[in-house]
């Protein structure tokens, strides 16, 4: 392969450009098809031989009317995604155009969980975090942190901690109330910039119908439950489940050998989804027109690029993807590795209620489970590029990976996996002005690096066979 890789921020951008402007790509919708007919037809453009949708069926959820009334004040709200139909059948769900009224119950200042029973219950909802020092595995102290290569990564963090908009207390929560006989619920985001747009993914737990309300419309609610602990709420929730198919792009660049490179990320999104995750995409797309142009003879290795559907409808997509070319080897092709690449975003805080941005790229990471050869690949291509670090998967607690690349992770498929998770991620604010241009094409050219590297390094140095250590970049 060449070892010359060179990029245009402008071109790069222009596909996320294209993709904002279909509309909110929604799995099933007009601007979801045409996203992935967009990606298609791009890969077409590089004379990529192969390039195939695959369909596979998923579940739409959709809030047509939405009010939240305390006493007989009206609250501005917004629909918790997949509440109140999770996992039900298709066709309308909801309360009724006359909604619930029950009596309001605070659940941070019951004594006994009965005391939930056929209420609507408000409570807050808080944001994963990992804290950069326990992900480091004590490699340094918090003392060295400002003197250390992290110290850049460190002090665009809040509180020195990766905030995860993915993994939040919602589901538990909404478990415990319905487990207790609630009727409905009411999340606080409570911290949270100004807005209750917050699109969550499909979680479990979400059985009764819920509304988000932002951190001050909590304590308005608060104030009046104080004044009148008799005071009721009324939560209408109406919408429908929808059968609608999700359309992934596949398209394969055959090499020298059937052995195969995956570089992948999703085109949908339910709001504009600049950030998540049309610039993830538009790196995709950067790739497979870099490597397209180059002959067979310096391609050792099969490449294989994919944008996939349906994150926010219950990965479905993702699970066919393992299926069809993880688990099956079409035409004798076996993925080595899945090359994960997403969310180019620039910088901000929560601060105050408000959405600060502090400048600069949003701290990132690439997590990975692969050897030592692999790792310096990657180590030596991010040189340079600010606020980023590579993490070995095992830093996470638990066993998911909260990226795209969590299925195939979990398929056996080593990873390298670029993420980053501001806190407007599932937000409406998620717009072009938030992508960070300016690491398009540094990005871009790193990840060629690296999969110019996996294409040569030899398939029993791919995986992980011993710890990796984390390594800050400067």
């Amino acid at each position: 392969m060449t070892s010359v890789a060179r990029f245009e921020t402008e071109s790069i951008y222009a596909h996320v450009e294209a993709l904002v402007a279909l509309g909110h790509r929604r799995t099933g919708t007009p601007a979801g098809h045409a996203a992935a007919d967009y990606v298609a037809e791009r890969l077409r453009d590089c004379h990529i031989p192969e390039v195939v949708i695959d369909e596979v069926d998923s579940t739409r959820w959709d809030a047509s009317h939405t009010r939240l009334t305390v006493g007989a004040e009206d609250v501005d709200c917004f629909p918790v995604n997949h509440s109140c139909a999770h996992d039900g059948p298709v066709g309308p769900f909801g309360t009724g155009r006359a909604g619930l009224t029950r009596r309001l119950v605070d659940l941070h200042t019951i004594h006994d969980d009965a005391d939930l029973h056929d209420a609507i219950v408000i409570f807050d909802v808080s944001f994963g975090s990992h804290d950069l020092l326990e992900l480091l595995g004590g490699e340094i102290s918090k003392e060295q942190i400002d003197t250390s290569r992290y110290a850049d990564f460190y002090d665009a963090l809040p509180d020195g901690k990766l905030i995860d908009p993915y993994n939040t207390t919602l589901a538990a929560t909404a478990q415990r109330v319905a487990n207790a006989g609630a009727a409905g619920f009411i999340a606080v985001l409570a911290d949270y910039f100004d807005s209750n747009r917050y699109l969550n993914e499909d979680y479990d737990g979400l059985a009764l119908p819920g509304v988000w309300v932002t951190n001050a419309q909590g304590r308005q609610i608060r104030t009046h439950l104080a004044h009148d602990v008799g005071v009721t709420a009324t939560l209408e929730l109406i919408g429908s489940r929808h059968a609608v198919n999700g359309r992934s792009v596949v398209a394969t660049l055959p090499g020298q050998s059937p052995e195969t490179i995956l570089i992948h990320s999703h085109h949908d999104s339910v709001w504009d989804g600049a950030v998540e995750d049309a610039s993830g995409t538009a790196l995709v797309l950067a790739l497979a027109r870099h490597f397209a142009a180059q002959p067979l003879d310096q391609r050792p290795r099969t490449l294989m690029f994919a944008t996939m559907d349906t994150h926010f409808t219950g990965y479905e997509a993702h699970q066919q993807f393992v299926d069809d070319y993880v688990t099956a080897h079409p035409y004798g092709r076996e993925i080595l590795v899945d090359v994960a690449l997403e969310h180019v975003a620039r910088a901000a805080h929560a601060r105050g209620g408000e959405l600060v941005e502090i400048g600069g790229p949003e701290p990132r990471v690439v997590l990975t489970n692969t050897g030592h050869t692999v790792v310096e690949s990657i180590q030596r291509a991010l040189e340079g590029l600010p606020r980023l670090a590579v993490l070995p998967t095992s830093a996470l607690p638990g066993d998911e990976i909260p990226t795209d690349a969590d299925y195939n992770y979990q398929a056996g498929v080593p990873i390298v996996s670029l993420v980053s998770a501001p806190i407007y991620l599932y937000d409406e604010a998620d717009t072009l002005d938030k992508v960070d241009k300016s690491q398009l094409a540094p990005l871009a050219s790193a990840f060629a690096h690296i999969i110019e590297d996996l294409g040569v390094i030899a398939r029993e140095l791919i995986p992980d066979t011993a710890p990796v250590a984390p390594s800050g970049l400067p």
